[in-house]
């Protein structure tokens, strides 16, 4: 109690709002979407990662989709990210604020600010932008472990890659060339062939000839010393007869098996086409292997060799090349290219497209502004309403013809509002959560090249319609799964 009996109001100390970051979820269903989550501090030896960019591979299907059982949903995807420490934990000696990484983590990376252990984080070097960095990892090990682990790629040998425009037989056909005197031979669709060739490919052949052995054997007569096979299907056994003595074929994935894109749920196993009698191997002295990445996350085999990898880059050696760019927005447009294999390089998320978002936030705050018309408009109506409820319907009909029948006639169909707004400013019978736009949307990704900066590569923002022609992000999860069936 003051003097004079007057009472000082207190002022309660209000909490900090957390703060937040953009991170894509992966749901039930195989649904995948944009949220807000909070940020969190690095414990002891650990790091926080301001994440610039993210790498989509083939894996990221799987996982998604329950075919890789990593996690359950809900649960935050991804295996690999670039960006910049913004926080260290206590006992961590290898890394510092402002350090510049690339990070390699089973799950989790695709998030704006990514907590991880140190021990999975790697310094990139400056000639390595972040999208490059992003596309590097994942793609790059499993090459490395197909090449110079399985096959033992040596001095003037001949290997045949297929899908030399995705990620892997880009990073593969990269690898082989630094292998002096190799000769690549490089399975692609033909509108990709000038890429792969700049890319190191030496003779390009067209996805859609049946007999490309017949092709490889008028060059190498003999055939060749190794074969990465990206696909567990018929062409296995056109990849074994193409091998010399002592020669090995390594598969990755299954393409071929999934009806036109990668990955099928139903046709996971290995079916007749791909066992090969022992005797076969035995008497030809080949050998066949398989590669898969992920159980070897975290592991010191992976941390040798994504060491390696970043010293090739920083003596010029490798160079990632970026395919395109998309927003955690159309996260589901991202995985749709990688799925449908219609990348020539790494397809890399970004948590934002600022040309993109200005967009989206334009149409939110139409449609609100648009509301609070409406919900004014049927103010106006109920207070003039009741102003001339006391006057019988002839009079109230009579005044309004007067005035020469311009005043607007309330609906006596049309409720007041009672619609909710929803996050992004619509009412609750019209919203839909910001879930990825599939590919089939009017959304595109902003193409990119090598070489270019992060900005450039960002290019032109998405843009998506609603059925009355405003701005808004579709729910085209539906659509990408549909075509992905």
């Amino acid at each position: 109690m003051a003097e004079g009996g007057q009472e000082h109001a207190t002022t309660e100390p209000q909490a900090e709002a957390q703060e937040t970051c953009r991170v894509v979820h992966a749901l039930r269903g195989g649904k995948i979407q944009m949220q807000e989550a909070a940020v969190k501090p690095p414990g002891e030896g650990e790091v926080r990662v301001k994440v610039e960019a993210c790498g989509v591979t083939a894996a990221d299907w799987q996982v998604r989709h329950g075919q890789l059982k990593l996690s359950t949903p809900p649960f935050v995807p991804g295996f690999q990210c670039a960006g910049t420490v913004d926080a260290v934990g206590d006992n961590v000696q290898s890394l510092e604020v402002g350090q510049r990484v690339v990070v390699v983590h089973s799950l989790s990376c695709w998030v704006e600010r990514l907590v991880v252990p140190a021990t999975d984080a790697y310094a990139i070097p400056e000639s390595l932008t972040f999208q490059q960095a992003a596309g590097l990892a994942f793609d790059y090990i499993t090459a490395y472990l197909t090449l110079h682990r399985h096959a033992n790629l040596q001095k003037g040998q001949s290997v045949l890659i297929h899908r030399a425009g995705g990620g892997i037989g880009f990073a593969a056909t990269q690898l082989a060339k630094n292998v002096p005197e190799v000769v690549v031979f490089g399975i692609a669709p033909e509108p990709q062939h000038d890429v792969v060739k700049e890319n190191g490919v030496d003779h390009p052949i067209d996805v859609r000839v049946p007999d490309y052995d017949r092709i490889v054997r008028e060059t190498a007569t003999d055939g060749v010393e190794v074969v990465v096979e990206s696909a567990a299907g018929k062409d296995l056994k056109k990849g074994l007869n193409l091998l010399k003595p002592l020669g090995t074929l390594v598969m990755y994935g299954s393409a071929s098996s999934a009806g036109g894109g990668l990955f099928s749920a139903a046709k996971q196993k290995l079916g007749p086409a791909t066992k090969f009698e022992g005797s076969t191997l035995i008497d030809g002295n080949k050998s066949v292997a398989g590669v898969n990445v992920v159980p070897l996350i975290g592991t010191d085999l992976s941390r040798e060799i994504i060491k390696e990898l970043l010293s090739l880059c920083e003596q010029g050696k490798l160079k990632p090349r970026v395919d395109s760019v998309f927003s955690f927005r159309n996260v589901a447009d991202a995985q749709k290219k990688v799925h449908d294999g219609a990348n020539v390089g790494a397809v890399i998320l970004v948590p934002v497209i600022e040309e993109e978002e200005k967009a989206v936030q334009d149409a939110k705050q139409k449609a609100e502004a648009e509301k609070a018309e409406k919900a004014a408009r049927k103010s106006v109506r109920k207070n003039k309403g009741g102003s001339t409820s006391s006057k019988s319907d002839g009079e109230a009909k009579a005044e309004n013809e007067e005035k020469g029948g311009d005043e607007e006639k309330p609906n006596s169909d049309e409720k007041p509002s009672e619609d909710k707004p929803t996050d992004d400013g619509k009412a609750d019978g019209d919203s839909k959560p910001e879930e990825a736009a599939s590919g089939e949307a009017d959304s595109k990704p902003a193409e990119t090249t090598a070489g270019e900066t992060d900005k450039e590569k960002v290019g032109k923002p998405a843009e998506v319609k609603t059925e009355d022609g405003e701005a808004k992000q579709e729910d085209g999860e539906a659509k990408a799964d549909e075509t992905a069936a």
